[in-house]
């Protein structure tokens, strides 16, 4: 496997841990702290996404090419979210209350820990 050059990886030093390595497979797959990737991107450790106007993590559907799904928090509440038309699907708050299908779990001015629209 080869390496990232010199110049690149002294770019990128700033945005990774000083023992994190980047690898390019001979079938061109990325990893980072991984020296023997078995995916496009495949990553050991975590991974971090703030600020900017979406902080979150988005991917497309493997068999439904149009659906993208989106894992987010935004005003202490984690979601999921999908472009079908139903906007976020789960909804957890900073205080545990789970709410599905509901953008919030308060209906009719009562939060609920638990609120299910279906």
């Amino acid at each position: 496997m080869r390496k990232f050059n010199f110049v690149i990886a002294l770019f990128l030093f700033p945005f990774l841990s000083s023992h994190a390595q980047i690898t390019i497979s001979p079938t061109n797959l990325v990893g980072i702290g991984n020296a023997n990737p078995q995916y496009p991107l495949d990553v050991i450790g975590e991974i971090n996404s703030s600020g900017g106007t979406f902080a979150g993590y988005s991917f497309w559907d493997r068999t439904i090419t149009s659906l993208n799904w989106s894992i987010y928090s935004t005003g202490g509440t984690a979601s999921i979210w999908n472009n079908s038309g139903i906007g976020n699907i789960l909804n957890i708050s900073q205080t545990g209350n789970v709410g599905i299908g509901y953008t919030n779990n308060t209906i009719n001015g009562i939060t609920y820990q638990l609120a299910v629209n279906g």
